[in-house]
């Protein structure tokens, strides 16, 4: 904002030079004056393309990082129903029947191998839900 102002009342000291007599030091000073006004002015325009510069950057770094996260789960997580089950010893051997349905959830298919071998000790089986 002080650069505005100082633009301006750099303006208006030209203008009232311009408005003087036109002697070898007005000229002076006219061109002095002159050569700030356009060093501010290219200063302002370099700051304003850097941070248009910055904002298109930031802009396309979120884009890439969406379009990365939405790539990541696409496809590769499934939905799963998490069901309590029951040790039950019938005809001399070891079953394990589902009591009830505990949860929903969503992971990927090498995880459910993994917890679905251990279902013995958890009591827990995941089971592919059908859509």
């Amino acid at each position: 904002m002080a650069k505005k102002i100082t633009i301006e009342t750099l303006k208006t000291q030209l203008s009232e030079l311009e408005g003087k007599e036109q002697t070898a030091e007005v000229m002076e000073q006219v061109d002095a004056v002159k050569a700030q006004i356009e060093s501010f002015e290219a200063e302002q325009k370099a700051i304003a393309d850097e941070i248009a510069r910055n904002e298109a950057d930031k802009a396309a770094k979120a884009k890439e990082k969406a379009e990365k996260k939405a790539g990541e789960k696409k496809g590769h997580f499934t939905t799963y129903e998490v069901w309590q089950l029951e040790r039950k010893l019938t005809d001399g051997r070891l079953s394990f029947p589902r009591l009830k349905l505990k949860k929903v959830v969503k992971i990927l298919e090498e995880h459910a191998q993994i917890l679905n071998e251990q279902r013995e000790n958890t009591l827990l089986e995941y089971v592919k839900k059908e859509v």
